[in-house]
Formats: structure tokens, sequence, C-alpha cells
């Protein structure tokens, strides 16, 4: 059962209690299906993937530390000190999650994020999705939640709210008006599209900078439709034999889609191409005038 080499060396390792545990990141944009991915590799006893670390937050203030001129954090050797005390603190905190699963051997970050080198030699898993499914999925996950505390989306989205609040089947009679908002579907079609950009351009430089990491770029669509053969290219990734896995089943909410689609749930159906149930031509248009290229470039369009 044990990885055909073993823990691995370098960054991407941690070791808790005297063991040594291989860590690796499942990142896709939100809505994109890493939860279920999650699920899914733990399914395998020999991986713990539990929770968003957002090891970003800490990254962000340690660049930000260790580049402006008046700080000495951006002088050596602090500002190279300070950069390591990051890797000692992903793999310390990951570490922690051994706690609960001691027969693991490897450990992830299931962080929607865009692929983020932070461990030399660490392994990726990332999940894409048609943004346009993304960004249905993603609206009505705001309208269960109330809309988002940030401005200007609160105001874009507080009729579209309002309208959920009042009868949250109101958007599957009229599906519409679900994305109606021009500059919310604009807005959210950049960022998916930047998510996009960023995982194609670390990838590409991954493979020129750090040829021992290893990245798997899982389609959301191709993992519907065959979650056995793309579940075990997964454990194959992380060096498991795919048959010690336990079965997918609807108990584990492993099983492709769900047999509801109630909106108020966070889990929705699921079901590739749910796009063409809510957009219009005017609402297409806005979504391609941004992300088109992307959509393209994956073959979503």
């Amino acid at each position: 059962m044990a990885a055909s080499d073993g823990p691995g060396a370098g960054e991407a390792t941690c070791v808790r209690n005297g063991q040594t545990y291989n860590i690796f990141f499942l990142r896709g944009h939100m809505r994109s299906g890493t939860n279920w991915c999650a699920r899914l590799l733990q399914l395998h006893p020999r991986i713990a993937v539990k929770g968003e670390y957002h090891f970003e937050m800490v990254a962000k203030a340690i660049e930000r530390y260790t580049s402006e001129p008046w700080s000495l954090g951006s002088q050596e050797p602090l500002k190279s000190a300070t950069r390591a005390l990051l890797k000692t603190f992903v793999r310390d905190a990951m570490a922690t999650l051994a706690d609960e699963r001691p027969e693991v051997i490897w450990l992830g970050d299931q962080t929607p994020a865009p692929i983020d080198p932070l461990l030399g030699g660490a392994r990726h898993i990332c999940m894409v999705r048609d943004g346009r499914d993304v960004l249905v999925s993603w609206t009505f996950h705001q309208l269960r939640l109330g809309g988002l505390p940030s401005e200007p989306h609160r105001s874009q989205l507080a009729e579209l709210v309002r309208a959920f609040q009042e009868d949250s089947t109101h958007f599957k009679r009229y599906p519409e008006q679900l994305l109606s908002v021009e500059p919310w579907v604009r807005s959210q079609a950049t960022h998916w599209k930047l998510y996009i950009q960023e995982h194609l351009r670390t990838i590409a430089n991954t493979r020129t900078d750090d040829p021992n990491a290893r990245i798997l770029l899982v389609k959301y669509e191709d993992l519907h439709a065959d979650t056995e053969g793309w579940r075990r290219k997964m454990y194959n990734l992380l060096d498991l034999d795919p048959d010690y896995a336990l079965p997918i089943s609807p108990a584990s909410k492993t099983t492709p889609g769900f047999d509801h689609d109630d909106p108020t749930q966070f889990n929705r159906r699921g079901q590739p191409g749910d796009w063409r149930n809510y957009f219009t031509h005017k609402s297409l248009s806005w979504f391609e005038e941004e992300a088109g290229a992307e959509l393209r470039t994956l073959e979503y369009s």
C-alpha cells in the first residue's frame, strides 16, 4: 500500500512525531469541483486532504516584508532567512493534518487558488471547469449566502439576492434573470480568466524551472464523465495503488453530481453544461468578450 518510492525528500515533505510525509496541493477556482476532488482523494487510506490553509495570505505579507526598500527585511541575510521561514511554516502547518489520519503518507491542502509553487518539487492537482458553469454556480452560492459583503458586488447583486430570499425557486422560473447584471458577469468572467492564465503560466514555468514537480490538470467535465479513470490518475500522480481506495458512493458524496438541484444547498446538481439554462445571448457575449480566449484554450468553446 505504500508509495512506490516511499516518502520523498526535499522541500515538499514534513515530519511529525518522527514520521515523514509528502505534501501536495489541490488548486482551482471557486466552484470548480475542488471539494468533490478532495473527497475522492480521501477515499484512499494513504491520503489526507482537508480544509483550506490559504498560505497565500502569509506569502503576501512576507513578500511585502522582504520587498519594501525601507524594511530591513529587504536586505540580506534577513531577506533569505525570512523567505525560508515561509517554507518552514507551510511544512509545519501541513504536518498537523497527520494527527487525524496517522496511516497516511500524503498530506494535501485544497485552497481554491491559482497554482503556487510554495515548495520545490511539490505535486499539484489543478481543477478547471467551464467558466460559464463556474459563474452560474458561484452566483447561486452568493445568493444563498446573501451576497458578497464588499462593493461594488454587494450592490450589483442586491436585487437578485432580494428575489432569491423571497423565493428560492425564482431563478428556476426566470432563468434569464440570473446573469442579467452586466458588471457582475464581466467581473467574474475576468476573475476566472486570470485564474486560468495563472494556472497555465505556472504549469509552463514549472516544467522548465522545477523538473521534479508534477502537475496534473483535471477538467471537471472529464472527472464527471469518467470518475474512476481520473481518480486513478490522481492516485498515480501520488505514486499510490488505486486498488486500495474505497469505492465512490452517494454516502461519501463522491459520485458525480447530486440527485437534487436545491439552490439553498451548498452542493447543487453539478451537471456540466448547466450554464445553457441561464445564459442569454447578452450574458454570453459579455462573458466571451472577457474570457473567450481562455474558453477556447481549454476547448470549452
